[in-house]
């Protein structure tokens, strides 16, 4: 006769064994944390996830498995596995939701916000982030109140509400500033910080550059002042303040910043920002021309961000060596490269990346000649972004858009473009865009005197270091000049595009029939 009550006796042991036996697996995870820092968990999230869906199912392993994953976030979504991190932070939120931790609970519906946004999933980032303000104005929360509003305004920011983006960004800075909430100086100093990132994209597509580095400084200064600064933070804010720099044609103090900023990386052992930063460092370098090196950058960006399987990003770099390619004229390499990245924005269902590579795509058949191809997605393109108004890409779609009417007969058009352009370059007060929409107009026919205008567009470019747009000027005016200054500009122009390596622009052209060069933004 079988004795059941033994069997139970020894399954309820078992269970009981099992359960504390994942207890300790969980703690001694949390110890190697405290040692060695999260990033070392990195090679092991397989065997991470694997101990959390037990925990799961064992109530008594729940408390000490939410721990855990308090302690990971965010780096599991920094290497890739979003999707995954959604469910541990979803199962930690309905267990706090239980043991009315409300204080945390509110974290983690921040944190839920944060990564809906990412997934762009956008009605519950903004469901999450609300609710994540509720819960921390009435546990006096600051980082989640400013994590939860910062989702917000991305969000609306995502799906070209900036009005309204605005208005929930102001709102939060003055509730920051006034409500009391249940924070030392220096984590209420982190949430401020925080919620200002969000900010400065939105100075910056207004216009008031100024005020965006202005405040980025006295964020980055403050956090500095601190004995222990938020080492992940302050790289954060040194990334955008080069990137403003930058859009400012401001290359120095962009490649500075941007340098100090993975310097703090390393130090977190952040491999996905170092990857950020370098593909920010080589879009500067782009810029400046400087091809080989913005390449080698890139290419190293590529590199980190394909170990940490981090495919939103990716997209953009690979799209971004596409443009290099296209500036020194290797065209067919650049095809493949945009194709490419359009194919992963459309796998991944990005919709912004694919409006963008697909643009940049049709940029490129602008300078093929391939001007029928080309208008649709211009078209669209422009379209795009006059919706969400981003006037800074904007100029350049018009100006896209303005070569490739012009190359189908369409004069007048072009010519209305391309003075929209201009005008928009002067409205958000940036001088590379003007540079660019000055080159615009002199090839539409939209100037009135096309040597002038030239003339000042390659002044301004000598001043902001972009080469490419400087010798796209001396090639121009190769058109308006007599024949001994045509040969001695196409000369100059000729040695500066071997410096660069694109001297494969002149292949086929003399000074009577120049090249037009690429009007990057």
């Amino acid at each position: 006769m079988i004795n059941t009550s033994s069997i139970t006796r020894q399954a309820m042991y078992w269970d009981n064994y099992l359960e504390q036996q994942l207890i300790i697996q969980l703690e001694r995870v949390i110890r190697r944390i405290k040692r060695h820092g999260a990033p070392d968990l990195m090679p092991h999230m397989g065997s991470v996830f694997t101990l959390l869906e037990k925990a799961h199912r064992i109530s008594s392993a729940g408390h000490i498995a939410v721990q855990l994953i308090e302690k990971i976030h965010p780096w599991p979504v920094r290497w890739g596995y979003a999707d995954r991190w959604l469910i541990e932070l979803k199962f930690a939120e309905q267990f706090l939701r239980k043991k009315q931790a409300e204080r945390r609970r509110a974290e983690l519906l921040a944190h839920l916000s944060d990564l809906y946004l990412h997934t762009r999933q956008h009605d519950l980032a903004v469901e999450m982030g609300q609710a994540a303000q509720v819960l921390a104005r009435q546990t006096r929360s600051a980082l989640a109140y400013a994590v939860g509003s910062s989702s917000i305004v991305g969000t609306l920011k995502a799906i070209g509400q900036h009005y309204e983006a605005g208005s929930v960004m102001a709102q939060a800075e003055n509730e920051l500033n006034a409500l009391h909430f249940k924070s030392s100086l220096i984590k209420h100093a982190e949430a401020a910080a925080i919620l200002s990132l969000e900010k400065y994209d939105l100075l910056r597509r207004q216009g008031y550059i100024e005020e965006a580095l202005r405040t980025a400084g006295e964020h980055i200064n403050r956090i500095k002042s601190f004995p222990r600064p938020n080492i992940q933070l302050l790289g954060t804010l040194y990334e955008c303040r080069g990137v403003l720099y930058w859009s400012q044609s401001q290359y120095a103090l962009a490649t500075k910043d941007l340098d100090l900023a993975n310097d703090c990386f390393k130090a977190g052992q952040n491999e996905i920002s170092q990857a950020s930063t370098e593909a920010n460092r080589g879009l500067t370098l782009f810029s400046m021309a400087n091809y080989l090196q913005a390449e080698a950058a890139l290419r190293n960006a590529i590199k980190l961000t394909q170990r940490c399987n981090y495919l939103s990003n990716l997209t953009r770099q690979i799209g971004n060596l596409g443009l290099i390619y296209l500036g020194r004229g290797m065209l067919g390499e650049a095809r493949l490269y945009m194709q490419q990245a359009l194919n992963m924005a459309i796998q991944t269902n990005n919709a912004g990346e694919k409006i963008l590579e697909s643009g940049n795509l049709a940029t490129l058949q602008v300078y093929q000649g391939e001007f029928e191809a080309a208008r649709p997605h211009l078209e669209e393109t422009v379209y795009s972004f006059r919706q969400l108004n981003n006037l800074e890409i904007l100029c350049g779609a018009l100006i896209d858009l303005a070569i490739c009417l012009h190359g189908l007969g369409e004069a007048e058009t072009a010519q209305q473009n391309a003075r929209e352009a201009m005008q928009l370059a002067i409205e958000v007060k940036l001088d590379g865009p003007q540079v660019i929409a000055m080159r615009c107009l002199a090839h539409v026919g939209a100037a009135a005197d096309p040597v002038e205008v030239l003339s000042k567009a390659q002044k301004q470019a000598q001043q902001l270091n972009r080469r490419l747009d400087f010798v796209g000027c001396s090639l121009s005016l190769c058109q308006y000049t007599s024949p001994e200054q045509a040969a001695a500009l196409w000369k100059q122009a000729e040695t500066e595009l071997q410096a660069m390596g694109a001297e494969i622009w002149l292949q086929g052209r003399t000074p009577e029939n120049p090249p037009l060069l690429p009007l990057f933004v």
